[in-house]
């Protein structure tokens, strides 16, 4: 588990960002309420706020680095279909938040992932179609096999495990203080987006998207394939980060 003298706690990011925007005061003034909202009580002072920016960049940002040592996505549990039933429960894995894929393995074949409309319209009475699974839909609390099984078939479900927000004052985030300037960064630009989408400082903008550079290439470092390190992030287009404009040529 991570440790608070190497991991910033919330209210220090918080106290950081408000800072940063000249935001923070002893006085306890709106302006520099460090107050939050609890499960009983509203809040919209600046520590409220600052805690929903601080929230919206950490989520973007372990999106962007789910791959990295800090996240280690993709942890795995293994699973197993039952005779003549076209789905496994998930009770057992209730906090399995986003699988990634589902592996057979006897033949180390991956199954083709599909919508539950598509399942509904081309399986409309499971019964009828059995043999050896090729699709999965996940649904809730669990996932259907398509066509349905007539044996027992032994599955390893790779899966990412989806973080919650920072609540506490003493909740700590997954990445290093080192990366704090990221953090701070992206949370500043949530603050302006929250206040005025259509007037944010074109150099807000612009630090956003040299920190985000600098932390990701090096939280990334460690990859030995570039391609590797990107590939959650491009969308197939080699070189091009989300945060990044395509340049366009002449028309």
């Amino acid at each position: 588990m991570p440790s608070p003298l190497t991991h910033s706690t919330f209210s220090s990011l918080i106290k950081k960002l408000l800072k940063m925007l000249d935001n923070y005061s002893m006085s306890g003034g709106v302006a520099g309420d460090l107050t939050r909202s609890t499960a009983t009580v509203d809040q919209n002072t600046s520590g409220e706020i600052a805690g929903i920016a601080i929230n919206l960049a950490l989520h973007q940002i372990y999106d962007l680095i789910k791959d990295s040592k800090y996240l280690q996505a993709l942890p795995s549990t293994k699973f197993s279909s039952v005779i003549s039933q076209d789905y496994i429960d998930l009770d057992l894995e209730p906090y399995l938040d986003e699988i990634e894929a589902i592996t057979e393995g006897t033949n180390n074949f991956k199954l083709i992932r599909k919508s539950w409309g598509w399942y509904r319209k081309n399986f409309p009475d499971p019964s009828k179609t059995t043999g050896i699974p090729v699709y999965y839909i996940r649904r809730n609390s669990r996932i259907y096999l398509a066509p349905r099984p007539t044996s027992v078939i032994n599955y390893t479900v790779d899966f990412v495990k989806l973080v919650e927000d920072l609540v506490a004052d003493g909740d700590i985030s997954l990445i290093p203080t080192h990366y704090d300037y990221w953090i701070i960064q992206e949370a500043c630009y949530e603050w302006y987006k929250m206040e005025d989408p259509q007037a944010i400082p074109e150099a807000i903008i612009l630090d956003r998207a040299d920190k985000r550079e600098i932390a990701i290439n090096a939280i990334m470092s460690g990859f030995d394939e570039l391609s590797e390190s990107q590939s959650h992030w491009n969308y197939g287009e080699p070189g091009i980060y989300p945060y990044r404009t395509p340049v366009q040529g002449p028309a």
